[in-house]
């Protein structure tokens, strides 16, 4: 059984002071090292983004065969574009609720039995997506929004959870590019949820079975990350704060001011994270989980299986432009800081944006327009994506790390 013997400091970065306690780095360590000793850290926690990830995208893949099956036989599915809209964001919709209820508990009860939870939510909720059937009083589309709420919920705890333990097991010198190691398993996620699909489908799989091995299979690593959490213990800084709290043990009015007063100190970086997570994800999870839309625009050829390939194909290339983004974060979040990769982000995604847009109204190559819309997520990815996960982690006191990060999303 593995174990984490959760021993680290907390402590907020970038002009925040820090807490009574905190540790100093006890050695530099390269950006290698830091990596290699910290991996089994890193799978732990990233191995639940890697789940989320692909579980965001992989709708993606799943609305395109959804929606020529509907072409072939409408009957019982439900999946016109109000409903296809409505399917895509039940995963966020019900990320949102899983913030909030998820960073209470982490706080509350504790970041272990708070990601274990979390786990659990998004395997049921994905084999609840794969179990659904046809309906005439209540549409498959509409079965597959619920269960994407029940899967979205634990998604949505993964984020402030995940954050926040290993935010507190790291140190001053290292707690950036750690957090940011977690964080890149989105990268790979990303990438599977296109991979899959193209396995699939080239192996013959009708799209009947294909969509639903393709929602189901985010239970393995689920899984899989529920059962390398299993032996982590709570790191020493929230044992720590909860003694205190047992010492000074106070009235819930007295601990509802206490919060009202430290939501008065960090107002400004609450509205700073809360609102660069907003801008980040109009563009990041709008464009994501409709890229088969993107693809059909761009590469409008193709019905049936050829379409969704092409679909699929589409989203690996995009993936892959990407995935360069979260490695550059992980190399140089400590180098050039975090408000520069941010502004730095922010400002190349508007460019590149603008560029598409131009390029797409003047019917620019195909291709060109393909490798400008995967940049953006480059950008994203070495910018705002990574950085508003990581600096939340880090402002906020020990008391409420996991309770403010949720708060980005809203």
């Amino acid at each position: 059984m593995p174990s984490d013997d959760g021993s680290s400091s907390k402590s907020v970065v970038n002009a925040v002071p820090q807490e009574a306690g905190s540790a100093p780095a006890k050695e530099e360590l390269t950006t290698i090292q830091v990596y290699t000793k910290n991996f089994p850290l890193i799978c732990k926690l990233g191995a639940g983004f890697f789940a989320d990830a692909y579980d965001m995208f992989v709708i993606d893949i799943v609305l395109a065969i959804l929606s020529e099956m509907q072409e072939a036989d409408p009957t019982g599915l439900g999946m016109d574009a109000s409903t296809k809209g409505l399917v895509a964001s039940a995963t966020s919709i019900g990320a949102v609720a899983g913030m909030l209820f998820f960073g209470v508990v982490g706080d509350q009860v504790g970041r272990r039995i708070g990601i274990l939870c979390t786990g659990a939510f998004v395997a049921l909720g994905a084999v609840c997506s794969a179990c659904i059937q046809r309906s005439t009083t209540f549409s498959l589309a509409h079965q597959l929004f619920v269960c994407r709420l029940v899967l979205g919920f634990g998604i949505g705890g993964e984020y402030p959870l995940s954050a926040a333990m290993a935010s507190e097991r790291s140190d001053n010198a290292t707690r950036g590019r750690i957090t940011t190691g977690v964080f890149s398993m989105q990268g790979l996620g990303m990438i599977f949820a296109a991979v899959l699909p193209l396995i699939l489908l080239y192996a013959g799989c009708p799209m009947e079975i294909c969509w639903r091995v393709l929602v189901c299979f985010t239970v393995v690593p689920s899984l899989t990350a529920l059962y390398l959490r299993l032996g982590m213990k709570e790191s020493d800084t929230f044992k720590e704060q909860q003694a205190r709290k047992k010492q000074n043990r106070a009235s819930f009015s007295t601990q509802i001011k206490g919060f009202l007063r430290t939501l008065q100190v960090y107002i400004k970086p609450l509205i700073g994270t809360t609102m660069a997570w907003l801008c980040m994800d109009v563009t990041f999870y709008g464009t994501g989980e409709f890229k088969h839309s993107v693809s059909a625009e761009l590469f409008p050829n193709g019905s049936g299986v050829q379409a969704v390939i092409q679909d699929a194909w589409f989203a690996l290339v995009v993936s892959l432009l990407a995935l360069p983004g979260y490695i550059c974060a992980c190399w140089f979040i400590d180098i050039l800081g975090r408000w520069k990769i941010q502004v730095l982000g922010f400002t190349m995604m508007c460019i590149f944006y603008v560029v598409m847009a131009i390029c797409t109204q003047f019917n620019a190559n195909k291709y060109l327009n393909l490798i400008i819309f995967g940049i953006t997520f480059f950008w994203t990815n070495f910018g705002p994506n990574t950085t508003s996960y990581v600096i939340p982690s880090e402002i906020y006191p020990t008391s409420d790390p996991s309770y403010f990060p949720h708060c980005r999303l809203l």
